[in-house]
């Protein structure tokens, strides 16, 4: 869903798409590859898609009451960690405009990508105390 979500964005912002498929490298996870834009909005919108899908499927998942499957739930907490992690995320491929500029963002630790660890940990919190979002949200 993470990836139909940057497939969507594409095509609303008429990016061009260039490739869609699996990459090994440095595990294996799909990718949908566009032309690079100069329009920094639609960068910004491209590669948030992803997550933002994610989130929205997580919120409606809470209001259909499906997390109380907790597979169901392990998995949506799983994936909203990995997709929001500082190291490597589409929130540091959006400022990268090529392969050599995504690896020195990834190993800097400067600007924004402070606040994003510190969201992230507290996510990880959140997401894997025992109750889960039940003790947060009061669902359930």
């Amino acid at each position: 869903m993470h990836e139909l979500g940057h497939v969507l964005s594409a095509l609303f912002l008429k990016l061009k798409i260039s490739s869609v498929g699996i990459a090994a490298y440095p595990y294996p996870h799909p990718y949908v590859k566009v032309a690079y834009s100069d329009v920094s909005w639609k960068r910004y919108l491209f590669f948030y898609s992803g997550a933002g899908m994610t989130l929205l499927l997580f919120i409606l998942a809470i209001f259909i009451g499906i997390f109380e499957y907790k597979m169901i739930y392990f998995a949506f907490a799983i994936e909203l960690i990995i997709e929001f992690n500082p190291f490597y995320s589409d929130f540091l491929l959006v400022n990268a405009k090529s392969q050599r500029d995504y690896y020195v963002l990834n190993t800097s630790f400067e600007g924004s990508k402070k606040y994003l660890l510190f969201f992230w940990i507290v996510l990880i919190i959140i997401l894997l105390h025992p109750k889960g979002l039940q003790t947060w949200l009061n669902i359930g």
